[in-house]
């Protein structure tokens, strides 16, 4: 398949007791965080060294972009009361820069009726994932150097009282494709 393709995405749960959606996404996992890790310098980053078994009992939902079949992009979050922290961030290196990671956080805000606060964190130095989450209305809330050397800077974005309030209407985000907003939570 050619990464040049303009075909849009479909947004998909991902079931990691299913070998098929967890072996696809390991290797994903580690192209997408092999290149963060070229930016900002450091291959401390966790999820590169994470085993299959890791990421399995990881506990957190996650949501795959699929292009013709093929996974491309994922994220994952975890619901603690009305906060909705996102875990992961991942796009295949051949597919960056096509609003994938955009989608999928459009996606995941509206996963969770309800929530009132998103909080995320990134490498300091991966200046495009920084402006993705500013463009997202997403604020820095600070930095920590996580390991000797390697920074990450946390971030925070307050979701609407309207969104808030239509979220509470609609049960659950249907998968959509890439181009469009999902019908659910975040599409209102």
């Amino acid at each position: 398949m050619s990464a040049k393709s303009h075909n849009p995405g479909t947004i998909r749960p991902l079931h990691l007791e299913d070998v098929g959606d967890a072996g696809a996404l390991i290797v994903l996992q580690r192209l997408a965080y092999r290149r963060e890790a070229d930016l900002i310098g450091s291959d401390a980053i966790p999820p590169l060294h994470e085993s299959l078994e890791a990421l399995q009992n990881s506990g957190e939902t996650f949501f795959g972009y699929e292009v013709e079949g093929q996974l491309v992009g994922a994220a994952s979050y975890k619901r603690s009361g009305a906060l909705l922290d996102i875990h992961r961030m991942m796009v295949h290196p051949a597919f960056v820069r096509r609003g994938i990671a955009r989608a999928l956080l459009r996606f995941v805000e509206g996963c969770e009726p309800g929530s009132e606060r998103v909080i995320v964190s990134t490498g300091s130095l991966n200046t495009p994932a920084l402006a993705l989450y500013q463009q997202q209305g997403f604020v820095a809330m600070g930095q920590e150097e996580v390991v000797p050397g390697l920074w990450i800077t946390h971030l925070e974005k307050r979701l609407h009282q309207e969104q808030m309030a239509s979220d509470e209407q609609v049960s659950s985000p249907q998968a959509a494709p890439a181009g469009e907003t999902p019908r659910g939570p975040a599409a209102e």
